[in-house]
Formats: structure tokens, C-alpha cells, sequence
């Protein structure tokens, strides 16, 4: 029981983490578009 929940924490983690990089490298990218104008 605690191992099924720590892997489901551990998986919330990465889900969490690679969405908030995709976010991060979105607003990057989006910001060096707009200061090539």
C-alpha cells in the first residue's frame, strides 16, 4: 500500500516536472521570439 503510493507521488513528480519545463522552455522561446522584433 505505501509503495503503490509513493510510486503514484513519484509519478505525479515527473509528470509535474516535464510539465513545468515544457512551460519554461514555451515562455523562453516565445520571449526570444518577440526580442528578434
Amino acid at each position: 500500500m505505501v509503495v503503490k503510493f509513493g510510486a503514484l507521488i513519484s509519478g505525479q513528480v515527473t509528470v509535474f516536472k516535464s510539465f513545468l519545463s515544457r512551460k519554461s522552455n514555451h515562455f523562453l522561446f516565445v520571449s526570444f521570439h518577440y526580442s528578434l522584433y
